[in-house]
């Protein structure tokens, strides 16, 4: 069979196409081999930071999350808890958690949501999983709530033991507060020149005194 030679202009197509080719891979990929380092280089910034200072982990989480770009913020997150001892995580961890969703632009929220809770409860040993990851649930609930059912799903793989609590935890987050009557709280007015009931049903009076 014989071969037809190509064309000049197909030539030229192919020999463009492969111009272009070269131009993206070399472009692409030399940023996608240097994102993880970026990320590495926030991640140790953070974690020494936080080490240096523990009590102001929020902020430094927050100065940092809104300083890069929104997808570093798991990482972020997951540095600022993992340089917290556990005493420290306890007692900041959630707050740490809710504060770098908070952080986060409103229409990376969701999105990103789960990504930080889980990179947080990831870094956590499993022995503080019970006291720590419950609250820090909460917190990323609280920041981003129409991310509930991907933040239960990825708080099950990382902390598979605590499923049933979390699963409880996600249900009682997603049902509705229940309706206070204001005359349990703040009192009624009370005949005998009486002003009503405090919170706990106790009769408030003015003068003259409550009638006997």
């Amino acid at each position: 069979m014989m071969r037809h030679p190509m064309s000049v202009s197909a030539r030229r197509f192919l020999a463009a196409a492969s111009a272009l080719l070269f131009v993206l891979v070399s472009v692409v990929a030399p940023a996608a081999a240097q994102a993880p380092a970026v990320n590495g280089s926030t991640a140790a910034e953070v974690a020494a930071a936080v080490a240096k200072d523990p009590d102001k982990v929020v902020q430094i989480v927050v100065d940092a999350v809104v300083s890069h770009p929104p997808n570093a913020a798991a990482a972020i997150v997951a540095a600022a808890v993992g340089a917290l001892s556990p005493a420290q995580r306890k007692a900041m961890a959630p707050s740490a958690v809710g504060a770098a969703i908070r952080a986060l632009p409103g229409a990376d929220r969701i999105p990103l949501a789960p990504g930080c809770a889980c990179a947080a409860i990831r870094v956590i040993p499993s022995s503080e999983h019970r006291e720590v990851v419950p609250p820090m649930i909460v917190a990323a609930v609280n920041a981003a709530p129409e991310a509930r059912p991907r933040i239960r799903q990825c708080a099950i793989d990382e902390a598979p033991a605590l499923a049933s609590e979390i699963n409880a935890l996600i249900a009682a987050l997603a049902a509705p507060l229940p309706l206070v009557d204001a005359d349990a709280t703040t009192g009624s007015p009370l005949p005998g020149g009486s002003i009503g009931r405090d919170a706990l049903g106790q009769q408030r009076c003015a003068s003259p005194p409550c009638p006997g």
